[in-house]
């Protein structure tokens, strides 16, 4: 089973909301609230693909009780599960300007590149034309 599919990415961030839908119904799916922890947290272990691409899209990201009741049993799960990746994710502003910032690297590292290309080329007009005479 999931084989072939990619891993979250910066255009397809892991979401913290379907995450909390995800691990909100491994802890209902038991009546017992034991049963349903132990559960999330087996299926949690057992998920792969965990990203440090991961937005924090809840609604009130800094109150997330308003709106996930189960927010502490949700983010203990998480936090336990996948640490390193938990501490990482980004509420949107700051994962917005990560890849705003990736992505103006990236133009500056490419008119580095285009600046190489014209100076050898100069260098290679030079060299083609001081063998003529004028």
């Amino acid at each position: 089973a999931g084989e072939g599919l990619l891993g979250p990415s910066p255009q397809f961030p892991l979401l913290q909301t379907y995450l909390d839908t995800f691990v909100g119904g491994c802890l209902e799916h038991f009546t017992n609230p034991d049963e349903g922890t132990v559960f999330a947290h087996k299926v949690l272990q057992d998920t792969q693909m965990w990203s440090p691409h991961w937005l924090n899209d809840r609604l009130l990201p800094h109150r997330p009780w308003v709106y996930e009741p189960k927010w502490e049993e949700i983010d203990g799960a998480l936090e336990q599960a996948v640490g390193p990746f938990f501490a990482r994710r980004k509420l949107p502003e700051e994962f917005a300007v990560n890849q705003c910032s990736k992505a103006l690297t990236a133009v500056t590292r490419r008119e580095e590149l285009l600046q190489a290309q014209v100076e050898e080329l100069k260098r290679q007009l030079k060299d083609m034309t001081s063998c003529c005479p004028k």
